[in-house]
This record gives structure tokens, C-alpha cells and sequence, in this order.
């Protein structure tokens, strides 16, 4: 899936490796176009491409303002650099623990369960010195699997950075609201496709992310409208 994203790197990346959105990749709103330059391709593309190709890189250029803030996220202008931000001390790793016992998994606050006729396939857990941090489901919506993560945010890791992308980029991602909640919404440009991008929701101090290898945006949005009815 929710690039992610999902983003409080300094704890959060080393917690989920790499499973969470934290760190959004968003479209501008704007039109100024990409600033990508043309460079020297590989032998070998990434995906194993062979032959004749051409590549592009966009340098990106140190953060000199103009951010805006939604919720609990900060969108930062096309093409800013990454910003280093000093959370702490970081915790040990002893400080983790996977949680396999469902019933107390269910018992956390930021525990979300499946809408009616929504199966929960798996549940499992993690959490920070014996607190939630992060909850990791499949629901079963009409036969395909749905991707829930949800990932809890101490205020002193927000506002979470989101990295806006130039509009001519391939994919769109927008913050909106859900259900009269904060959202992200990440997907191809050309429209919805199953296996690519997310839905993410702000529950109060949580993130909800819906990502699906086999429903597109309209099945994850309906199932995040109505996560967002029922928290209200």
C-alpha cells in the first residue's frame, strides 16, 4: 500500500520496516511541472529493462517555507529535501514487542474492527514499552483481502511530513477529508487500480491505512467512511 507511507521516520521506520505511511508522497495543487533532469541510464533498469531508455532525476532542494498545515499532517512543496527532525532519544529494541493475543489486541483503543458483513482474517500487534503503537489486519470484503494497519502517533511526532510530488507526477495523492476526517489518498493518476497506493484516515492520535492487492480506492473509501462514522 497505506508508499506511506506511511512518516515519523526516526521511530516508526525502524518499528515496521517500512510497512507504515508516515512519510506521504502528495500532489501539488499548483502547475508548476517537475524539475527532473535527464541523466545517464544503468546497464539495467530497476525492473530488470534491458535496452534503449531514458532516465530522470529530480534533485531535491532544502525546505525554505511554504508548508501547509492539515491536521495532524504538514505538506511540504514539490521537490523539498527531506528534513532530518530530532524526535529523542531513540528507543531500544527491547523497547518492542510483537502481541499475538487477539482479545487484548481488541481491548487497545486504537483497535478498529470490521464493519458488518467484513471478515477479520489476521490480527497482530506491536507495541512501545507496553503500549499500542501499531495494529496489523486482514479483513476479507467480499472474498478479496483488505490491508488495516493502524499506526498510533505520540504528539511529540507530529505534525507528520508529507512530501508533495510535481503535478505531472504518475501518482496522485490528495489530503481530504473523510467522513469529516482527515485523509490522504494516494493512487495513479489515471484513476483507482487495485495493488496501487492506499487510503489513510486520522482517528484522534491514529492512523488508519486500507490497501488492497485486489479492491480498487472505491471499496478502501467506502470501508474508511465507514470506520469514520462509527468513531464519531
Amino acid at each position: 500500500m497505506p508508499n506511506r507511507r506511511l512518516l515519523i521516520v526516526a521511530l516508526l521506520a525502524f518499528v515496521v520496516g517500512g510497512s507504515t505511511i508516515a512519510g506521504v508522497v502528495i500532489s501539488s495543487a499548483g502547475s508548476e511541472p517537475s524539475q527532473a533532469q535527464r541523466i545517464p541510464c544503468p546497464t539495467i533498469g530497476p525492473a530488470g529493462q534491458t535496452g534503449e531508455m531514458t532516465c530522470y532525476e529530480s534533485i531535491p532542494s532544502p525546505y525554505t517555507g511554504g508548508a501547509k498545515e492539515f491536521g495532524p499532517y504538514r505538506l511540504l512543496p514539490p521537490g523539498t529535501k527531506f528534513i532530518e527532525r530530532d524526535y529523542g532519544n531513540p528507543p531500544l529494541t527491547s523497547d518492542f514487542a510483537d502481541v499475538t493475543d487477539q482479545p487484548r489486541i481488541r481491548s487497545w483503543r486504537t483497535y478498529v474492527a470490521p464493519p458488518e458483513g467484513v471478515l477479520e482474517r489476521t490480527l497482530a500487534g506491536r507495541s512501545l514499552r507496553g503500549e499500542p503503537l501499531q495494529i496489523l489486519a486482514t479483513w476479507d470484503v467480499r472474498g478479496k483481502p483488505v490491508d488495516v494497519i493502524t499506526t498510533a502517533y505520540p504528539s511529540q511526532l507530529l505534525p507528520i511530513d508529507v512530501y508533495l510530488h510535481f503535478p505531472d507526477s504518475r501518482i496522485s495523492v490528495t489530503a481530504e477529508t473523510i467522513g469529516g476526517r482527515f485523509a490522504i489518498v494516494d493512487q495513479p493518476s489515471a484513476g483507482p487500480a487495485p495493488n496501487v497506493g492506499y487510503i489513510a484516515i486520522w482517528l484522534d492520535g491514529f492512523e488508519v491505512a486500507f490497501r488492497s492487492a485486489e479492491h480498487d480506492h472505491k471499496v478502501l473509501r467506502s470501508l474508511a467512511e465507514t470506520v469514520a462514522a462509527r468513531r464519531k
